[in-house]
C-alpha cells in the first residue's frame, strides 16, 4: 500500500525566535525547537507516512517547491504565540487545495478566554473563568479585584505561556507580591479562576485526554501532593505508590466517551481534528476543566518506549487513532 504524503508544517514564532537545541559542524545536523507547535514525527510510524516538512514564519524567505502532497498536518497550535505562522498555513492550503488537519481558523479560537466559553452549561462540568488584562503594575490587579473584574483566588500567566512553572496562584492580597517576578510591562496576561480539586486522601490529580478525530482517549493520570502538577510528580510520588498505579491503569481501561460527553461538545464547537484536555474533580465530583487546546503532545519518545503494559496499551490506541484520523483526512483507507 502506497504511503500516505505528509506536508507537516511547522511555525516560528510571532517573535522571529527559534531554540537551537543540537549543534553540528554540519548545518544539515543542527536541530531546533519551535514554540508554539506540537510535533507528530514520533507517532508517525515511515512505514505508512512519507513526511515533508515546512517550516513557515512572518518574515521573507525562499521560494518552496512542494512535492505532491495528500494532506497537510499543521502542527502550529498557539494562537496566541503563532499568528502570523497560522496566516501561512492558512495561505499555503489555499493554494494547495489539501484537505488539512486542524485547520488555522480553528486553532485561532482556541485561546484561554475563548475556550472557557464553551462548556457555560454542561451538566457536572466546571471550565473556570478566564479574562485577559494588561497590567503595568501590581497595583493594577489590586484594582481590577477591587472593581470586581478578578475574582480571588486565581492563576496569573503570560498569555502564550503553556509551562506550568510560569504560573501563580494569587489566593489573597498578600500573593500580590509574588507577582513582581512577572514583567508587568503592559503584555498580556491570562487570569483564570482557580478551583481547589483536592482528593479526599490530600492529593491532586490531573487527568489528561487526547480527542483525536473527536474521540476521545485517555491518555495519563498523575497525582501530587500539590495543585500545580508536573510530569515529574510521577516519580516523585507514584512510582512509590502501588494504589496509585492501579488506579492510573483503570482510569486508562476503563475510560469510554459516554463517561464525559464534554469531549464531544468541546470537539464540536472547536472543529478541531486533534486536541488535549487536562482536568480533575472537585468534591462534588464535577469535572474542573484545567486547559483545552492543540498544544498538546501526542505521545513523545519516552512514552512510546514505556516498559509500563497499560502505558503500551494506551500508547497503541492514541498512535492508532492519530494515524488514522490523518489517513481519513487524506481520503485513504483506513489500516
Amino acid at each position: 500500500m502506497d504511503r500516505v504524503k505528509v506536508l507537516h508544517i511547522f511555525g516560528i514564532d510571532d517573535t522571529n525566535t527559534v531554540e537551537v537545541r543540537f549543534l553540528s559542524p554540519e548545518i544539515r545536523n543542527t536541530r531546533h525547537g519551535y514554540a508554539g507547535n506540537v510535533d507528530f514525527v514520533p507517532v508517525l510510524d515511515d512505514d505508512e507516512f512519507e513526511i515533508f516538512t515546512l517550516i513557515c514564519g512572518g518574515m521573507r524567505g525562499e521560494t518552496v517547491n512542494v512535492p505532491p502532497m495528500d494532506v497537510i498536518l499543521n502542527a502550529i497550535c498557539d494562537a496566541d504565540t503563532n499568528l502570523k505562522s497560522l496566516e501561512v498555513v492558512t495561505r499555503v492550503q489555499q493554494q494547495l487545495a489539501l484537505p488539512i488537519v486542524n485547520h488555522p481558523n480553528a486553532v485561532l479560537a482556541t485561546t484561554r478566554e475563548q475556550i472557557c466559553q464553551y462548556l457555560p452549561d454542561q451538566p457536572g462540568v466546571r471550565m473556570p473563568n478566564t479574562v485577559r488584562i494588561r497590567p503595568r503594575r501590581i497595583a493594577d490587579v489590586a484594582a481590577a479585584i477591587d472593581s470586581g473584574e478578578l475574582t480571588l483566588p486565581f492563576l496569573f500567566r503570560q498569555v502564550g505561556s503553556q509551562g506550568e512553572q510560569d504560573l501563580a496562584l494569587v489566593t489573597d492580597r498578600g500573593d500580590l507580591d509574588n507577582l513582581e517576578r512577572f514583567a508587568l510591562d503592559g503584555r498580556d496576561f491570562y487570569v483564570t479562576d482557580f478551583v481547589d480539586f483536592k482528593s479526599a486522601d490530600g492529593l491532586y490529580r490531573k487527568y489528561r485526554v487526547l480527542v483525536i478525530d473527536g474521540v476521545p482517549l485517555a491518555k495519563h493520570m498523575i497525582a501530587s501532593h500539590v495543585w500545580n502538577i508536573h510530569a515529574e510528580d510521577r516519580t516523585a510520588l507514584m512510582n512509590d505508590r502501588p494504589e496509585l498505579q492501579q488506579e492510573e491503569e483503570a482510569f486508562l481501561r476503563d475510560f469510554t466517551p459516554e463517561q464525559f460527553p464534554a469531549f464531544g461538545t468541546l470537539a464540536a464547537k472547536t472543529g478541531l481534528d486533534h486536541f488535549g484536555v487536562d482536568f480533575g474533580f472537585d468534591r462534588y465530583r464535577d469535572m474542573v476543566v484545567f486547559e483545552a487546546n492543540c498544544c498538546f503532545r501526542a505521545l513523545n519518545t519516552a512514552e512510546t518506549a514505556s516498559s509500563i503494559p497499560y502505558h503500551q496499551e494506551s500508547v497503541d490506541r492514541i498512535k492508532a487513532a492519530v494515524a488514522n484520523m490523518i489517513r481519513k483526512k487524506a481520503g485513504a483507507p483506513p489500516r
